[in-house]
C-alpha cells in the first residue's frame, strides 16, 4: 500500500481499516504535513509536522463527518500557525476566546466585570437591551466612530440625551475592557471624538405649592409608606439606601447618617447629615 496517495472522499473511502497492525499513516501528496491514521476502528485526520525543532501531531477529525476537503483547510489553518510559532492548542483557544459582535463583546463583559464588580448590573443589561442592540449587531472589526456617532445622535433624538450619553459610557467601557482583556483591538478607537449632548441633570426643587399635594397624598397613605417617601425627600438617598437602612448605622447625638460601603451605588463610604424632620422620623419609629 502507497504511503503517500492524493487524500480525496473517494481514495480514503476505499482505503481499508488496519488490519494485522494497530495503525498504518498515509500522507498527502499535495499538502505536505496532512496525513491520514487509520487504525482497526476508525480513519482520523492529523497534521504532522516539525515545530520548535521538535514533531508535533495534532488531530484535525475523524473522517467521513470530517472529509478531505475540509480536513485540508483545517491543515493549511493549523500549518501557517505553526510557520508563525502559534501552537494548534493555542490557536484553538484563541478562537474560542474570539468574540465578533459588540454584543457578544458586551456579553463577555456583563458576564465576568459587570455582574462580579458592580451592583448596578442588571440596569446596564436592561439599557443595553433597549437602546443598544441595533448597535450591538455592528462586528467589531468594522465598526467605526461614524457608526457610534450615528447611534448617539439617534438614541438622544428618539429616546433622550441622557440616554444616549449614559448609554455611550457603557459601550466605551465594554470596548475598552474588551481590548485589556485582549479580546478585540482596533487600530483607531471608535469612541474617540463622539460628540455627546452632556446634559446636566435638572435639579429638582420642591416649592410650597407642590410639598402640600405631596403631604396631602401622603396624608392617606399607612404610616411606613409616608416614613419612607418622606426620609427619601429629607435625605435625598437612593430608595434601595432608605429601605435598607439599621439602627447601626445611625449616630442621633451627630445627627448622622453613615451607609456602608457594601450598600453604596460606588462602593464608597457615604455619610449623609440628618435634618430636624429626619430625627423627628427617626425618634419617633425607635420608640415605637
Amino acid at each position: 500500500m502507497k504511503s503517500h496517495i492524493k487524500l480525496t472522499d473517494g481514495a480514503v473511502q476505499a482505503l481499508p481499516l488496519a488490519s494485522g497492525v494497530e495503525r498504518f499513516y498515509v500522507h498527502d501528496l499535495g499538502l505536505t504535513g496532512l496525513t491520514l491514521q487509520v487504525t482497526k476502528f476508525k480513519k482520523s485526520w492529523y497534521v504532522y509536522k516539525s515545530f520548535r525543532k521538535r514533531p508535533l501531531k495534532f488531530k484535525l477529525g475523524d473522517f467521513p463527518v470530517m472529509s478531505a476537503d475540509r480536513a485540508r483547510s483545517e491543515a493549511i489553518k493549523v500549518i501557517g500557525d505553526l510557520e508563525k510559532g502559534i501552537h494548534p492548542q493555542e490557536a484553538k483557544r484563541r478562537s474560542e476566546n474570539e468574540v465578533t459582535t459588540l454584543g457578544e463583546l458586551f456579553q463577555r463583559y456583563l458576564d465576568e466585570y459587570l455582574r462580579p464588580h458592580t451592583k448596578a448590573w442588571s440596569e446596564t443589561e436592561k439599557s443595553f437591551a433597549r437602546h443598544c442592540l441595533e448597535l450591538g449587531k455592528r462586528e467589531l472589526a468594522h465598526l467605526t466612530r461614524s457608526d457610534v456617532q450615528r447611534w448617539v445622535n439617534k438614541i438622544g433624538v428618539e429616546v433622550g440625551m441622557q440616554t444616549a450619553d449614559r448609554n455611550f459610557n457603557t459601550i466605551r467601557a465594554c470596548l475598552r475592557w474588551g481590548v485589556r482583556q485582549d479580546l478585540c483591538a482596533f487600530t483607531s478607537d471608535p469612541t474617540t471624538h463622539i460628540k455627546l449632548f452632556r446634559v446636566k441633570p435638572k435639579k429638582e426643587i420642591l416649592l410650597k405649592p407642590d410639598w402640600k399635594k405631596v403631604k396631602a397624598i401622603l396624608d392617606n397613605e399607612p404610616q411606613h409608606i409616608q416614613d419612607i417617601i418622606y426620609m427619601h425627600i429629607f435625605t435625598a438617598a437612593r430608595k434601595s439606601n432608605v429601605l435598607q437602612m439599621e439602627w447601626k448605622e445611625i449616630h442621633m447625638a451627630g445627627r448622622l447618617w453613615t451607609i456602608p460601603p457594601r450598600k453604596s451605588k460606588n462602593g464608597k463610604e457615604m455619610v449623609i447629615p440628618l435634618t430636624d424632620d429626619a430625627i423627628a422620623i427617626l425618634e419617633r419609629r425607635k420608640f415605637t
